[in-house]
């Protein structure tokens, strides 16, 4: 679960809660190549979104950062990751490598929608915590 493993020039990163953590890492690494970045970042409040400063110093850069929070709000996507918002956010999300990390039924749910559209094994990337 590194930077290493993107071969292609577009990358998907597909956040949960804390499992932004790593992805934020990558994110920074990804922006710098000149990767074209998208960020998928899903939490339950406004309050929970972590680096959000990092995030937006990083769209200055190129990223594109979109918060799905879990609690309605306004001016935010609400909700969880699924095909509608996947495609609207992320419309050209099987030319890109996706990494993916957060709490696993996030991840099982994320992954699960992504091998249904077709997204293969070899350009997705994931990492489970253990608790």
């Amino acid at each position: 679960f590194t930077t290493d493993r993107s071969m292609r020039k577009k990358v998907l990163l597909i956040a949960g809660g804390i499992g932004v953590t790593p992805l934020r890492a990558m994110a920074a690494t990804f922006v710098a190549q000149g990767k074209d970045t998208i960020l998928l970042y899903g939490v339950r409040t406004e309050a929970d979104i972590a680096f959000r400063d990092e995030f937006q110093s990083l769209q200055v850069q190129g990223l594109q950062t979109h918060y799905i929070l879990s609690t309605p709000t306004e001016g935010y996507e609400s909700g969880y990751l699924d095909h509608d918002k996947l495609v609207r956010l992320a419309p050209d999300f099987a030319e890109r490598d996706i990494f993916i990390c957060g709490p696993a039924p996030m991840m099982d749910a994320a992954i699960s929608l992504l091998k249904r559209l077709g997204v293969t094994n070899d350009h997705l990337f994931f990492e489970r915590f253990a608790f």
